[in-house]
């Protein structure tokens, strides 16, 4: 029960930094003091106590539909905004021909859909449940939110590599995805459809902590050190933590979408690839395409962020008024 209000408190001050409004998110001395009496106590010594302990575990342990609903949610929302984006940074890369038109800016949406939304899901159950394990083992914190996110990407990457080999190849040829998949699975089997995946693993390591993991842990910093006000620290939170995820893992997305766009003509091996790409352009040419990308990357990561910490927040603010009906 110790760890469980420990990491109630810490839950509370954090949300009253970042949203210095909203009077409830603050903890009143009255009700630390009662906290911090449960605390000095080794077991549970009264049925209020013990639904107070249930109260704080479900307050920290998200519930699988929730974890499910909210990846789901704003990977749906991400991908209605940023496909446009990632269809003019693959093409960049690619130097194929672009023209600012629906269909082209929307070819491949179908696929791109399907796959953000799996993989958004994927991503933030994984990662919640990442975090799950690891608080209870009392790795809280920082480490803790940083490391599942880390971690929830790069497990992701087994759902976007595939996904996204077919829509850079459907790009370049104007082909319908089932007939890619049909030709690279029939003259290579299917491990060729996980070509660029080393690549992937870092590109989705990185994104995910950005909006996993920095965006609510910079929040409040930017509403207590700059004083920018909710609105502010979403906007400049997202800012931050997609501009800097997009410059370090913008070679790795380089190499991955170059040998995915050879994949259906030969095996393309990693650093056979990026050989190949230094000796032809030298360092600028892993960075080919960052304007585009790092715009999808700011956008993606302030949406996505700051919804599942909206959605994270309403979660903690119901199970806080539980707690304190319980302790009035």
């Amino acid at each position: 029960m110790r760890d469980n209000i420990n990491w109630i408190i810490e839950s509370h001050r954090k949300r009253a930094r970042s949203t210095q409004v909203k009077k409830h998110t603050v903890i009143e001395p009255s009700t630390e003091l009662v906290y911090q009496e449960l605390i000095s106590r080794e077991n549970p010594v009264s049925d209020q106590d013990s639904h107070l302990d249930e109260c704080a575990k479900k307050y920290h342990r998200s519930g699988s539909l929730k974890k499910l609903f909210s990846g789901a949610f704003i990977g749906f929302v991400e991908i209605s905004v940023g496909h446009p984006l990632w269809v003019l940074k693959t093409r960049t890369q690619q130097k194929y021909p672009f023209r600012l038109h629906p269909k082209v800016l929307y070819k491949g949406f179908s696929v791109n859909f399907f796959n953000e939304v799996l993989i958004a899901t994927s991503q933030v159950y994984i990662s919640m449940s990442f975090e799950d394990a690891l608080a209870s083992q009392r790795v809280n914190g920082i480490t803790g939110k940083i490391a599942s996110g880390l971690i929830g990407g790069g497990m992701s990457t087994l759902i976007t590599t595939p996904a996204e080999l077919v829509m850079t190849i459907q790009h370049r040829d104007n082909v319908n995805p089932i007939n890619v998949i049909k030709k690279i699975v029939n003259k290579y089997g299917v491990k060729q459809l996980f070509v660029g995946g080393v690549g992937t693993a870092f590109r989705e390591s990185f994104f995910v902590a950005g909006y996993y993991s920095f965006v609510p842990l910079l929040k409040p910093v930017f509403v207590e050190r700059f004083h920018t006000g909710e609105l502010g620290s979403s906007l400049l939170s997202g800012v931050f933590s997609g501009a800097t995820s997009a410059v370090l893992s913008q070679p790795w997305d380089t190499i991955k979408t170059e040998q995915q766009a050879r994949a259906d003509k030969k095996n393309q091996q990693f650093f056979r690839t990026m050989h190949r790409l230094y000796q032809s352009n030298g360092i600028k040419g892993f960075f080919s395409g960052t304007l585009a990308r790092m715009t999808r990357s700011i956008s993606a990561t302030t949406i996505m962020g700051n919804l599942l910490d909206k959605i994270n927040s309403i979660d903690e603010e119901d199970s806080a008024d539980e707690i304190g009906m319980i302790i009035r």
